[in-house]
């Protein structure tokens, strides 16, 4: 059994280029566990594999403990990620630019990026460059005591990342009743339901962004309805307890299919 769960799977230039061994050694691979289907499907595109050899394995977060008495301070935007060189496309960028419409209606938002990297001095002068830098605080690389004290305070979380296999972080803000907005291209479109729990956007189209923050900006009420469905539905889907369950279930299978593990 294979387990994979994005980039290194995708065929990206970017990312990972696939080596003229991998089909060779996927020949003696019976069954690929993938974290998303959008990783499934692509992987079978880009190596060749038959699409009845993946099974569905989702990530899983694991539990947090919000403070019961969490209280947003002010109208904060929380992204956490890594800042790579590769990393590019989690669309830091975009965010940035949004604060350009967002702070016109809503002068008092802050965007909040919790994560480090080489990428870090060039977004910071593009906020220069936007006109932004007083309302986008870079939080560095924190401790998760810190990370947690920033998903606490905050009122959205946003990462329109097209570079999600799955997406943990959305999950963990689920944790702490957020709503969350993502890419509507890749995994992250699995995991959230558009409206439901969060909102799915083109990372593209800044006004779009903007937009989406700022309806969740402007109506609290629908902010917690929607971080609240994401609580419920990390709860349910995406515990480790649902994914020790679904792991016994993908061994049993395996068991069955094959009469056993080799010794």
């Amino acid at each position: 059994m294979l387990f994979v769960h994005g980039d290194e799977v995708w065929n990206d230039l970017r990312y990972r280029k696939k080596k003229i061994y991998d089909e060779l050694f996927l020949k003696s691979v019976d069954c690929i566990a993938s974290v998303s289907w959008f990783t499934a499907c692509t992987m079978a595109r880009e190596f060749r594999q038959p699409l009845g050899k993946f099974r569905l394995m989702p990530n899983a977060s694991d539990r947090i403990a919000p403070p019961l008495d969490r209280r947003p301070e002010g109208q904060r935007i929380l992204a956490v990620c890594r800042l790579d060189a590769h990393d590019g496309g989690k669309n830091i960028d975009k965010l940035i630019q949004a604060m350009v419409h967002v702070s016109k209606q809503e002068p008092s938002a802050l965007l909040e990026i919790a994560g480090d990297g080489i990428l870090r001095p060039e977004l910071e002068q593009l906020a220069e460059h936007m006109g932004v830098a007083p309302c986008v605080r870079f939080l560095g690389r924190v401790p998760d005591a810190q990370l947690h004290e920033a998903y606490a305070r905050a009122s959205v979380f946003a990462l329109p990342s097209i570079k999600e296999g799955f997406g943990i972080v959305y999950l963990e803000a689920w944790q702490f009743g957020l709503p969350v907005i993502c890419s509507k291209f890749g995994a992250p479109g699995e995991i959230v339901s558009d409206g439901d729990d969060g909102f799915a956007v083109d990372p593209d189209d800044v006004d779009e962004l903007a937009a989406k923050i700022l309806k969740l900006l402007k109506d609290p009420d629908l902010a917690k309805r929607l971080g609240e469905n994401g609580r419920k539905k990390a709860e349910d889907k995406y515990s480790d307890r649902q994914f020790g369950e679904n792991f016994k279930a993908l061994m049993s299978e395996i068991e069955n299919s094959t009469g056993g593990f080799p010794v």
